[in-house]
């Protein structure tokens, strides 16, 4: 059993909103490192969208998913986007976490999604400018986080084909930006 720092950036100021982008750590809530990240990738980010960091949130254990407190962290300003493409809604940019884990026969990975994102797109994917943004976002961002940047994979209750399990962290050893846009249909993608 272990209790995960859940901190969640809100997402404000577009059509389809609010949003929100939730992070697990271990040790401490890192939310200056959250904050960071968005900063990093703001050229992205519609001038619409402002992404806020409330600095009191919850802990999970991780075994249930059950609250069991909260934390409280130094406040953070919020960041709000500076990319002047178009945009639309329901489309943007996704960063692929990677941790040295399998579960049920699987590589465990995490994603954090950049919706909406504001693309200069002229041939239908993220050009190069975008995509190095992202991957500087990434990488500055499990600097900062020190090692303590987790997936968390939820509890599961099982079926005949996939046995119950209880829910775990998995530290991120490395991220990658997604060379294509993707697409939320809900905002709890």
């Amino acid at each position: 059993m272990t209790t995960l720092y859940r901190v969640r950036a809100k997402w404000a100021g577009f059509t389809g909103g609010p949003g929100i982008s939730t992070f697990y750590f271990v040790n401490a809530p890192h939310l200056a490192a959250v904050k960071g990240f968005f900063n990093d990738a703001k050229a992205n980010l519609p001038t619409a969208v402002t992404v806020s960091f409330p600095n009191a949130q919850d802990t999970i254990e991780d075994t249930t998913g059950a609250l069991n407190g909260t934390w409280t962290d130094t406040a953070q300003t919020s960041v709000t986007g500076t990319g002047t493409g178009s945009y639309i809604a329901a489309g943007g940019y996704a960063l692929v976490w990677f941790a040295n884990a399998i579960i049920h026969k699987r590589h465990v990975r995490g994603h954090t999604y950049l919706v909406p994102g504001a693309g200069a797109t002229t041939n239908g994917v993220p050009t190069s400018t975008e995509l190095t943004t992202l991957q500087t976002a990434g990488s500055n961002f499990l600097t900062a986080a020190g090692g303590d940047f987790v997936i968390y994979s939820r509890p599961f209750a099982g079926t005949p084909s996939n046995p119950a399990r209880a829910g775990s962290n998995h530290a991120v050893t490395a991220g990658a930006a997604l060379e294509k846009f993707v697409v939320l249909r809900s905002r709890r993608d």
